[in-house]
């Protein structure tokens, strides 16, 4: 290295670059499960294996099927792919993912197929998000004040028990509420009772939605922003799942 070895110092990556490198990994793995189907050879997993759909609160959770060949399942007598079966069973009125829904002797095919792929394990949750609100179009204080239960629009495949921590925008920036999925997956005769908390954002009926169940409150300074960053949280932008770091800190008594 030409006598300059004493200059060279190992790079730590920061703890902002850090949490983009995980965002950038989520991002990418689901963008190769939709691209590349899951074949079950590269998986060894064998013709006649018996796998699982677990699927937290939903009365199909449990219900096994066959592999019968590299990227088919059998179930009640037809042949199915994974994506199929898991959106039948979930009664999603959307394609998912398949492989997140289903596991092989206790382990989810999506993590054995980063094994198997040599790619990094995700260190986030599958059943803790954080999900950002806006006071601008909706009161979200005002709603809790008054309603143990909010229906919140769903763009992701949250299951019913997941937990929800909700970060409130504007003036609060910091984590206020802990929600309990009770219903997901819904369309239609959406309630009214938080209706008077919309404000320039319209509720659509026929948006697919979720119940949200209130389970703690918290002051606007007992999880603000610029620590939430400091402990694992990737974006206040949009929906996430949760670090072990970041619960570690929420879970800490303060």
């Amino acid at each position: 290295m030409g006598g300059r070895r004493d200059k060279l110092h190992l790079y730590n990556p920061s703890v902002e670059e850090r949490r983009d490198e995980e965002l950038a990994q989520e991002i990418d793995e689901e963008h190769i499960e939709r691209l590349s189907p899951f074949a079950f050879s590269k998986c060894n997993i064998p013709v006649g294996a018996m796998i699982t759909f677990v699927n937290q609160g939903n009365s199909n959770s449990g219900t096994q099927c066959v592999v019968v060949d590299d990227k088919n399942v059998e179930y009640q007598g037809r042949k199915l792919s994974l994506s199929a079966l898991a959106t039948e069973l979930t009664g999603s009125k959307w394609g998912v993912a398949g492989p997140r829904y289903f596991k092989y002797n206790g382990e989810w095919l999506n993590v054995i197929r980063a094994k198997a792929e040599g790619r990094q394990i995700s260190s986030r949750l599958d059943d803790v998000w954080i999900i950002p609100s806006n006071p601008k179009y909706y009161d979200i204080v005002g709603a809790f004040e008054n309603l143990d239960v909010i229906e919140w629009s769903q763009s992701t495949n949250i299951c019913v028990g997941d937990t929800v921590y909700i970060y409130v925008s504007g003036n609060y920036k910091s984590i206020m509420f802990k929600c309990e999925v009770i219903a997901a997956d819904l369309y239609g005769n959406r309630s009214d009772e938080d209706h008077m908390y919309y404000k320039s954002l319209t509720k659509d009926p026929n948006i697919r939605y979720m119940k949200l169940k209130l389970l703690e409150k918290y002051s606007p300074d007992k999880y603000p922003l610029k620590e939430l960053k400091a402990n694992g949280l990737a974006s206040v932008q949009g929906r996430s799942k949760a670090t072990v770091q970041l619960m570690k800190y929420l879970k800490q008594d303060k």
